[in-house]
């Protein structure tokens, strides 16, 4: 069990399903069909000149998600507390860490995403954020209802302080879309924050394996906005590649 700290403040609780190493729940998981997952490209394909935007974001998603009773057996951690009890828990909902958990919420959030689109509506999916994409302000205002309204009944819990109603400039996946000037481009945020991480990058001597994996994250997150970017990613990639 762990946590990580979340870009609000809060933390995310990690339930690490890939140990012990050879023998944990992720090792004996069967490989679940490649799923493709929804990109900000795909979003972008999406809008025209003028359309009004709005996105909706799902609070601790995978914890809406009930596991069946013979696979809660197998997510049981023994915890010693401070006064030497022991207690031994199972997760009875999907856990963070789990190897299948974004596969399984994959297919679910393309399932409401199915459901908007057979009212009418044009909507992306990633995981548990949810982008609106139409033409005019009002039928925009309308798919958000419809999709909020969908989603509550559904039994999701929506994490009400990102919810961003009709506009025309909105951040989606880490990237500013801008229908007004038809540009994706990145927050200014995390523009300088990007800079300053290469800036000191450049200033190291040597690098491990995890800091080379990392910026490579970052600038293949940014080549989102680069055209041809990725193509100046390969040496990176190689090199970690070889340690």
């Amino acid at each position: 069990m762990g946590i990580i700290p979340k870009p609000d403040g809060g933390v995310r609780i990690i339930h690490d399903c890939s140990r012990p190493v050879g023998s944990s729940v992720n090792d004996h998981v069967s490989d679940f069909p490649k799923q493709k997952f929804q990109t900000i490209e795909d979003a972008a394909k999406l809008v025209s000149s003028n359309y009004f935007l709005a996105k909706v974001d799902l609070k601790s998603a995978y914890r809406s998600v009930r596991i069946s009773k013979k696979s809660q057996q197998v997510t049981g951690f023994n915890w010693i507390f401070p006064n030497g009890e022991q207690h031994t828990f199972v997760d009875c909902k999907l856990p963070f860490g789990a190897k299948l958990a974004p596969n399984i919420f994959h297919r679910l959030s393309q399932a409401v995403r199915r459901m908007m689109s057979r009212k009418g509506f044009t909507i992306i999916a990633y995981l548990d954020d949810f982008l609106i994409c139409e033409p005019t302000k009002t039928r925009c205002l309308d798919a958000l209802n419809t999709l909020l309204n969908l989603l509550c009944a559904l039994g999701f819990l929506i994490s009400w302080s990102k919810v961003v109603g009709p506009c025309q400039k909105i951040t989606f996946l880490g990237i500013e879309i801008d229908s007004t000037l038809m540009e994706l481009r990145l927050p200014n945020d995390k523009l300088s924050k990007l800079k300053q991480d290469l800036a000191e990058f450049l200033q190291r001597q040597r690098a491990s394996k995890k800091q080379l994996q990392s910026l490579a994250g970052k600038l293949n997150w940014a080549s989102a906005v680069v055209h041809g970017g990725r193509v100046f990613l390969r040496r990176i990639i190689t090199a970690f590649s070889r340690l």
